[in-house]
């Protein structure tokens, strides 16, 4: 190995470690959008680990002018795409058996997630590996950690909470099992045209009998949610029959629901707007 090579080992090293290490911070702060069943969480630590290569690999192929590895370089960052790729199709296969479907607006969401996830890793290997290098070791965790506090800023998901108010009642019914209702009122127009959105809608019915679960009826059948939306102010109602009764958890769950980008994207460049 020359002398040049010698001198980006440390650096490259530190780069995959930051990268591998904030895939694992992910695993642990984002258990909703991450599988929990270990045979997922290698998957997602060996993605970490390519991203964690190809962006710490990217900078003695830059400084080293070596561009032929920077043309593998580009090659191997397709991956992700074909990751997503494979994670838009196994989840649209999922769903074909789930009693209570993602919906695709929900599942493209996701696989874009998981695209985005792995390309910020990427920098952030990169940035790290250019810090170690340039500035010293210490430099290069610092930096690594700046940038991946960043990007989990800037990937944190708006909640269904953030754009309505929720308020949890027993069902009106005259059956055994009344379950319990679930109002969310739009705090402004904006948000209304949020609710209306059905891929929005099928996301709450799905997340919301995910996380609560759902009582067996009369029939022997597991009783789904029914979502109502108000067409003339947007608030929607949500009945189910969650396993657990508890008001408050019902809250947490329908407030914690993230927004699909597709609906949050122009909320939040209304947002930038309206503080310009």
């Amino acid at each position: 190995m020359s002398g040049t090579g010698r001198a980006f080992v440390v650096p490259i090293l530190l780069g995959i470690g930051v990268a591998v290490a904030g895939r694992g911070a992910e695993l642990a702060l984002r258990r909703r959008r991450f599988p929990t069943y270990p045979h997922g969480q290698v998957v997602h630590l060996f993605l970490g680990f390519l991203a964690g290569v190809l962006g710490s690999l990217a900078v003695p192929s830059v400084l080293t002018a070596d561009y032929t590895a920077g043309v593998f370089l580009a090659l191997g960052t397709q991956q992700f795409h074909t990751v997503r790729s494979q994670e838009r199709a196994t989840l649209l296969h999922l769903d074909e058996e789930s009693r209570v479907p993602r919906g695709r607006a929900y599942i493209e969401n996701i696989a874009q997630t998981f695209e985005a996830r792995n390309f910020l890793l990427f920098a952030t290997a990169l940035v790290s590996t250019w810090g170690a290098h340039a500035l010293g070791p210490p430099w290069g965790v610092a930096m690594g950690a700046a940038a991946f506090a960043a990007s989990h800023v800037f990937l944190r998901s708006r909640r269904v909470g953030e754009v309505a108010t929720v308020a949890v009642a027993p069902a009106a019914s005259e059956d055994d099992d009344p379950g319990l209702v679930i109002t969310l009122r739009p705090r402004d127009d904006r948000a209304a045209a949020v609710l209306r959105n059905p891929g929005q809608r099928q996301a709450l019915a799905h997340d919301l009998y995910a996380m609560l679960g759902a009582r067996v009826g009369a029939e022997g059948e597991e009783r789904r949610p029914e979502v109502r939306v108000d067409e003339r102010d947007g608030s929607v109602t949500i009945r189910l029959w969650p396993v657990d009764d508890d008001p408050a958890l019902a809250v947490r769950a329908a407030a914690g629901v993230p927004l699909l980008e597709s609906v949050a994207g122009p909320l939040r460049a209304t947002a930038r707007r309206a503080r310009a």
